[in-house]
């Protein structure tokens, strides 16, 4: 996985999406020949304890999560693309999440498909999008995310 200073990029138009279920999100990128890591990934998300706290569409071929089955594009959006594609794959995924759509400060790495799911853990524990209950009811913390 690499850090990646990323360039200026506006998401200035924001609307109203809903989201896709998840097996519609992995036939989608199955459908394409070159974006097995994709779909590899949709499928992990679907079948991980995350599935029903992540909702996403896709755009081209980038997958828009958001927090709820009904987000602005734009705010507070994480977007997954595949960033490199040679020999008909994928090689390098690309994360990146602004709070806001004008925020120069943004949250990208790349990786490769075999860590995609890993940074996605990675930067869910760093969002708190989610927290862990300990047995007795109390959150328990969330371990910084690099």
């Amino acid at each position: 996985m690499r850090i990646v200073k990323p360039a200026h990029r506006a998401w200035i138009m924001r609307y109203a999406v809903r989201a896709y279920p998840w097996p519609r999100i992995v036939e989608f990128y199955r459908g394409i020949p070159w974006a097995g890591a994709m779909a590899d990934l949709a499928e992990a998300i679907a079948s991980s304890p995350y599935h029903s706290g992540l909702h996403a569409i896709t755009s081209m071929h980038t997958l828009v999560i958001g927090q709820s089955p009904e987000f602005e594009m734009g705010d507070c959006v994480l977007r997954i693309e595949p960033h490199t594609v040679a020999g008909g794959a994928i090689t390098t995924i690309r994360f990146e999440f602004a709070e806001a759509p004008l925020v120069r400060e943004r949250w990208v790495r790349e990786c490769s498909p075999d860590e995609a799911f890993g940074v996605l853990e990675r930067f869910l524990a760093r969002s708190h999008w989610f927290v862990e209950y300990r047995d007795e009811g109390s959150p328990a913390g969330n371990g910084a995310a690099g």
